[in-house]
């Protein structure tokens, strides 16, 4: 989830989350996906995580959208704004 979840991001591919199973590395990948402004594919059951699965799949226009935003995210997403966490570890 750490850095094999931010690679992916970093590659434009979606992660999906399902903040019930895994704790710690739930709580990673989706604090990594509210970075990068992708709430949405952070699903609250094993139910919603199948359903968001199966929806992007079924649907390659809403999966180009979603890829499209991830990769817009790494020019101005605090996630990938290695300059400011510089700036603020060196405080």
């Amino acid at each position: 989830a750490h850095s094999t979840g931010t690679d992916a991001l970093w590659a434009g591919l979606p992660i999906l989350v399902p903040t019930n199973l895994l704790p710690m590395s739930s709580r990673v990948s989706a604090s990594l996906l509210n970075a990068i402004g992708a709430p949405q594919l952070i699903a609250t059951s094993l139910q919603e995580y199948e359903d968001l699965a199966v929806a992007l799949i079924s649907n390659k226009e809403k999966l180009l959208e979603v890829r499209e935003h991830i990769r817009r995210s790494r020019w101005d997403a605090p996630l990938f704004d290695t300059l400011r966490w510089m700036e603020g570890w060196e405080r």
